[in-house]
């Protein structure tokens, strides 16, 4: 899979399975229940299942259509897959992996929106998954998704620790 800066997706050196994508933006690719997700923070995001062309995501959130996710992750807990979705403002997390599709369920009505305050004029720019815990990234803080209870009502956004400041910055690079 290749994204070119003319906002064309590709299967292979010749295939085009999307065109009319963002010509300026990084692409974020995952997959998930035999699927591709592709996100690049300005269009719908696509999804791919390995045949024709890539289409919009089933079932997005309301305001993807004016501020779309710029990365996907698949999160994974226990016996649980969710897809996970990122704003610069906002973390998405897709219904519970039960029956084909639910990985694309980011439906106002059953999918769970985390908004995210950075405090630091940036927004969230970016996540990982490591060791089953879902890490939030703004450019001076970082953020844990908490969903360890069975019950997601009781799941939230927990800040880690160390917040970077100017200050930080310049003690460290005093000592390099």
């Amino acid at each position: 899979i290749a994204a070119t800066d003319d906002g064309d997706v590709y299967s292979d050196d010749t295939t085009t399975i999307k065109t009319g994508m963002s010509s300026l933006n990084h692409y974020s690719f995952e997959t998930g229940e035999d699927k591709l997700f592709i996100a690049d923070g300005e269009t719908m995001p696509q999804v791919w299942t390995g045949t024709g062309t890539a289409d919009d995501i089933a079932d997005p959130a309301t305001d993807w259509s004016s501020t779309p996710p710029f990365q996907f992750v698949l999160h994974r807990r226990a016996n649980s897959q969710r897809m996970c979705a990122l704003t610069a403002t906002t973390l998405y997390v897709s219904k519970s992996f039960a029956t084909a599709g639910d990985l694309e369920n980011f439906s106002d009505a059953t999918a769970y929106a985390f908004p995210i305050e950075t405090a630091d004029g940036f927004g969230l720019v970016g996540m990982i998954e490591h060791n089953n815990e879902l890490w939030i990234f703004g450019k001076r803080q970082s953020f844990r998704f908490d969903d360890t209870d069975t019950d997601p009502s009781n799941w939230g956004i927990t800040p880690n620790l160390f917040v970077r400041s100017e200050e930080h910055t310049s003690e460290l690079q005093s000592h390099l």
